[in-house]
């Protein structure tokens, strides 16, 4: 039986004991206006609200109950169970705790037996709820105040989704005119996100690419998916990197895992996050802003959002944790401070955030960050970013830049079915062969010896970020093992942003970072595969050349 709290109202009863009924009710009553909550008579009203945690405050004590004696022991009110206090929603801590209460049977002034007083605790959240307009049919999101108490405090967690059942109380200030309105919390529960458990109808065509080639689908995705303002085949490099950024995993704590990052919080979940650079940050910002609606979750942390904070600490992390296995896009990050891009450099290679006066709230990254900055900035990137992507200049001129926006473009593929297939590929787990981590690190190890003294080093966290983009690789594939064409795939890719950003490869390629309009077969058909098979070839001589015995598989 699950709990909810009402009154009961005992009107032929022959004893004066008090009667405490408490039950929670499961949330499924119907979505209440705030407007319409309240009934005449002022008292509260239960109703239902959805909506994401945005913020929590210290948790409280309270007193849950009190037991008062007569002090004439003769009285019946001298009894344990004759005068108990118990806190109600609508009541305030000077109701359960009042000196001046007075005994029902013989008038006399009540004490308080404070051995027997109970306390409980108390957390005050902010819930930013959906809310359809009844009259205009779209969402509008507001937040209000809920007040949690007790057991119900462990299920409260910064940024998730959750259902809430509770009594709607109202306060007018009558001194600034407003009414305000918080929840006294009777039940809560997390709002999980449904998993589709069949491939959507308008991808299995695509799907069938996975039994062709092992290469293909993604190429095929990434040219389908577009924004309405830009054209079909632009940016084509850079929406490989973002769909496989988009496909979630689940914490990694097994230290012999490739996934296993020892910087980071041990309750992060894997991402790979972008940096992205361009002459022109306008398309970028559009390209940025439709992928992250494929998302489960996003937030907006733009520059003054991401800037200092009342509480003591640098970097307001609230945008951060506000999308739980989503994105959070922080805009231009020539916006942010110079405090605050350190800290962000924290954040991102730590995978967790810190706030507070003390700096000793520590909670775990569970997004992907995605930001952007001018090419020609004179704020160097953070190192902490995993992809740093700078568009191709054939692109990012000025003019090209104007025509792009003026082109018209649909997405070929419906983005709710993008984001369902996106979701079922975030589901499944997948394990490494060890010949697929063996070429990772013969890769990184072959490419920081060549780059070294050069100028163009080899990021840090290059071996954790090309094993989560050949295991993203495999899951929009919809397989469990990874295997050596999905490291290949990661490896190219990776290389393919370092030298867009670096001008500077360590691996002979063959660049495509638009595909141009009437080159699609060459770019999505079984030249993808030829390009591929000869790119994993140069790979493994390269490995070969600079590892001494270097050996991976069948070279075939």
């Amino acid at each position: 039986v699950q709990e909810v709290l009402f009154e009961v109202l005992l009107e032929s009863v022959q004893s004066k004991n008090q009667l405490l009924c408490v039950v929670r009710p499961t949330p499924t009553l119907t979505r209440t206006d705030f407007s319409r909550s309240e009934s005449a008579n002022n008292s509260p009203a239960l109703v239902t609200l959805w909506g994401q945690i945005v913020g929590v405050r210290d948790v409280l004590s309270y007193t849950q109950s009190t037991q008062y004696k007569c002090p004439v022991e003769t009285c019946a009110g001298a009894d344990d169970s004759a005068h108990i206090r118990v806190y109600t929603a609508q009541s305030r801590e000077s109701d359960v705790i009042n000196p001046s209460l007075q005994c029902i049977y013989c008038g006399d002034n009540l004490y308080e037996d404070v051995s027997k007083r109970a306390l409980g605790t108390r957390l005050s959240a902010a819930l930013r709820v959906d809310r359809r307009d009844k009259d205009d049919g779209y969402f509008v999101d507001h937040t209000t105040e809920l007040i949690i108490r007790d057991d119900l405090i462990p299920r409260v967690t910064l940024g998730s989704r959750v259902s809430v059942v509770g009594l709607q109380l109202s306060k007018l200030n009558t001194f600034s005119c407003t009414l305000t309105h918080r929840v006294e919390v009777v039940n809560i529960s997390p709002l999980s996100q449904p998993v589709p458990h069949l491939i959507p109808q308008s991808l299995r065509d695509v799907c069938s690419a996975r039994e062709r080639s092992p290469w293909q689908l993604l190429n095929i995705l990434a040219f389908c998916v577009t924004p309405d303002t830009l054209p079909q085949g632009s940016y084509h490099l850079l929406k490989q990197l973002l769909l496989l950024s988009l496909i979630r995993s689940t914490p990694v704590r097994d230290k012999s895992s490739p996934l296993y990052l020892p910087t980071a919080h041990k309750n992060h979940c894997p991402g790979i996050n972008i940096l992205v650079q361009a002459r022109d940050t306008r398309p970028v910002s559009i390209l940025l802003n439709y992928f992250s609606n494929l998302a489960n979750s996003r937030s907006f942390g733009g520059g003054s959002q991401l800037g200092g904070t009342k509480d003591g600490s640098t970097l307001n992390i609230g945008p951060l944790l506000a999308a739980p296995d989503g994105v959070t896009l922080i805009g231009d990050v020539d916006l942010m401070k110079k405090d605050s891009r350190s800290d962000l450099s924290v954040i991102l290679q730590n995978r967790a955030t810190i706030s507070g006066k003390k700096k000793c709230e520590i909670f775990p990254l569970r997004s992907v960050v995605w930001g952007f900055q001018c090419e020609n900035t004179k704020h160097a990137p953070l190192p902490a970013w995993d992809v740093i992507y700078r568009v191709s200049k054939e692109y990012d001129d000025e003019s090209t830049v104007h025509h792009m926006l003026e082109e018209d473009s649909t997405s070929i593929l419906p983005d709710v079915d993008i984001k369902a297939y996106l979701t079922l590929a975030s589901t499944i787990d997948v394990q490494f062969e060890e010949e697929c981590v063996r070429l990772i690190r013969g890769y990184c190890q072959a490419s920081k010896s060549v780059r070294y003294g050069s100028g163009y080093e080899l990021p840090v966290n290059s071996s954790f970020t090309l094993s989560l983009l050949a295991a993203n690789h495999a899951r929009i594939n919809l397989r469990q093992q990874v295997l050596d064409v999905d490291v290949v795939m990661a490896i190219k890719l990776y290389e393919e942003s370092l030298f867009c950003y670096q001008r500077y490869s360590t691996v002979d390629l063959k660049l495509h970072t638009h595909v141009q309009p009437g080159e699609e077969d060459e770019h999505l058909g079984d030249n993808v595969d030829t390009e591929t098979e000869q790119f994993y070839s140069k790979l493994v001589t390269f490995c070969s050349t600079h590892i001494p015995g270097f050996e991976v598989g069948n070279e075939d």
